[in-house]
């Protein structure tokens, strides 16, 4: 809704909130920080993402190796608006030795993001998640492990530090930039469930791709069909 921002801080381990008027200024209203509050697991906050039903914000946790998931108010109180409270936290069960990267998917539909997708930069990883868009449930938001995908298994490349994710603006595809593999990793995304196939990995210094050198972050034209990813090593955009 435009209405909030949100600022991961790695130590101590915090989001931070601000609320954001109509030309663009920010106001500070909250901090939820790891260890006070309720707040748990969130050591190293290093990414942060909204649904694209504005209900839910998700943040990975680099020091402990997790996703943490928090509701966010969206009722009709300004004092409250826009404030998290902490609902679930995703552990380290294979795939997120310090989650970075963090996307979530925005479908078309009225019933938001259905998937949150998560980089597990020393596990060489893209870890997969559903989302509850069911919101009558009491676990609206939640998260369901669903994939988790190695580099260097079963064919699958470009994800050694594994580092930024980002998804198509179409949702067809998920791209993740390999800072270790200085790769951009490519996977095409199923619309319904979301799950993915892994289908190439385009590589620095091959078939003409140059200036992803420790590909460091990805982003995605909105409308339309470019990528852009930047190379640490190379100083450099690559697009």
């Amino acid at each position: 809704d435009g209405n909030s921002v949100y600022v991961a801080s790695r130590y101590p381990g915090a989001i931070a909130v601000f609320d954001r008027a109509g030309d663009g200024t920010l106001t500070f209203k909250q901090v939820r920080k790891t260890g006070v509050g309720g707040v748990t697991n969130l050591g190293g906050a290093h990414g942060v993402a909204v649904s694209s039903d504005g209900a839910h914000v998700y943040a990975t946790a680099s020091v402990d190796d997790a996703v943490v998931v928090f509701q966010r108010d969206i009722g009709v109180n300004p004092a409250t608006f826009g404030t998290l409270t902490q609902i679930q936290v995703q552990p380290n069960v294979g795939g997120l030795d310090r989650a970075i990267g963090i996307a979530v998917s925005r479908e078309v539909d009225a019933l938001g993001s259905r998937n949150v997708y998560v980089t597990g930069h020393t596990s060489d990883a893209l870890v997969v998640y559903k989302r509850n868009v069911d919101d009558s449930s009491p676990d609206w938001g939640k998260l369901t492990l669903s994939q988790t995908f190695y580099d260097g298994v079963d064919g699958v490349d470009g994800l050694n530090g594994a580092r930024a994710v980002a998804v198509g603006s179409d949702g067809k595809q998920v791209y993740v930039a390999g800072e270790d593999d200085d790769a951009l990793a490519i996977f095409s995304r199923e619309e319904v469930g979301g799950t993915l196939v892994f289908v190439e990995a385009r590589t620095d210094g091959v078939g003409g791709v140059d200036g992803m050198d420790q590909a460091y972050s990805v982003a995605v034209v909105r409308e339309g069909r470019q990528i852009y990813v930047a190379g640490l090593g190379d100083n450099a955009i690559a697009a």
